[in-house]
């Protein structure tokens, strides 16, 4: 994963969006054990990635997930190279060898 797209460590404040986070926090620790995608979307600096890397790190959302991976999507995006991505980079510290498809 290249540098720019590595999480943060540093605590932005998201203003505006605590009613947002908390449903979103909600929707995650509670949600259904299917296989879900929640899209964060909106205007360019509205704060999504902010929220979304306070989510990220939330204790709450985190404790229930034995595996977690930060990647970023663009509008054009390969589901195979998101895959292998995460097998590769994030994936290595529970998988021993990287699986090719």
């Amino acid at each position: 994963m290249k540098s720019k797209d590595k999480i943060s460590l540093t605590h932005e404040v998201v203003v505006g969006l605590v009613d947002e986070a908390e449903k979103l926090i909600d929707r995650l620790i509670r949600g259904s054990s299917n296989l879900e995608i929640i899209p964060i979307i909106g205007m360019p600096g509205l704060g999504k990635t902010t929220l979304a890397k306070k989510l990220y790190r939330n204790p709450s959302v985190l404790h229930p997930f034995h595996i977690h991976f930060w990647c970023s999507v663009s509008h054009v995006y390969n589901k195979k190279n998101l895959l292998l991505q995460f097998l590769c980079d994030e994936g290595k510290h529970y998988f021993k060898s990287c699986i090719k498809i």
